[in-house]
């Protein structure tokens, strides 16, 4: 039989994570030819809400039948990301 006073406390801190991984907005910038920069922050406002902790770049190479193709990625700070995204007076 579980506790009585712990399943209150589990189920807080289920809810509480479960609400958080859904504030997380995505968001991306950028073009194939020159590559694409992914990022979450925590609000709904890409360029002004805070950027989480890590970024993704992304670069691509057009192949001949013209597909593109992703040829690398780089870990970037989402600070880092954020301001490849949006230009200075956004923020």
């Amino acid at each position: 039989m579980p506790n009585k006073k712990l399943v209150p406390v589990l189920l807080i801190l289920f809810l509480s994570h479960t609400f958080t991984v859904f504030a997380a907005k995505n968001c991306e910038c950028g073009e194939h030819a020159t590559g694409i920069t992914t990022y979450t922050t925590g609000g709904d406002d890409c360029c002004k809400d805070t950027p989480g902790a890590n970024g993704m770049q992304y670069t691509y190479a057009q192949q001949g039948n013209g597909v593109w193709e992703e040829t690398g990625s780089t870990v970037v700070t989402g600070t880092a990301a954020q301001n490849a995204c949006c230009p200075p007076s956004s923020f």
